[in-house]
């Protein structure tokens, strides 16, 4: 058996792993840019500096790449287990291969956006993705 069949696939299955992705990617996003916004304004109010600047500033930072990172595995991982989890027996790993890809894709599609976080962290995103999903589906078939 191969990693991935497309005989294999349960075309529910592998949207609603992708949706649960993208779900949980937008749910981080928000939680933790209000999180980064909050304390760029607390830093930007005690030096005098735009709110802004002190942002962008925030989002470069090594560690704060490595959050970002950390997050986006997490929800490749939920979209991965979610497929997997729905999926007919034994085929666990096709369907959240297929979540990986399509992830791999949107993640791909946000560097035309100009993201605010280095170039490191969004390439990284992009390489983790289909490595989170079929981690999550290996989850879940155990």
């Amino acid at each position: 058996m191969s990693l991935f069949d497309p005989a294999l696939l349960d075309l529910e299955a592998v949207f609603a792993g992708f949706f649960a992705d993208l779900g949980a990617s937008g749910l981080a996003g928000v939680v933790f840019g209000i999180a980064v916004a909050a304390d760029a304004a607390s830093d930007a109010a005690e030096v005098g500096e735009a709110t802004e600047n002190r942002f962008i500033e925030t989002l470069g930072k090594p560690t704060v790449g490595l959050q970002i990172l950390a997050l986006s595995l997490l929800a490749s991982m939920i979209g991965g287990a979610v497929a997997g989890w729905m999926a007919p027996e034994g085929a666990a790993l096709s369907n959240a291969f297929a979540v990986g890809l399509l992830s791999t894709v949107i993640s791909a599609m946000t560097l035309f956006f100009d993201p605010p976080t280095p170039p490191w962290v969004s390439w990284t995103d992009i390489i983790l993705s289909l490595p989170g999903a079929l981690l999550g589906g290996w989850l879940v078939s155990l």
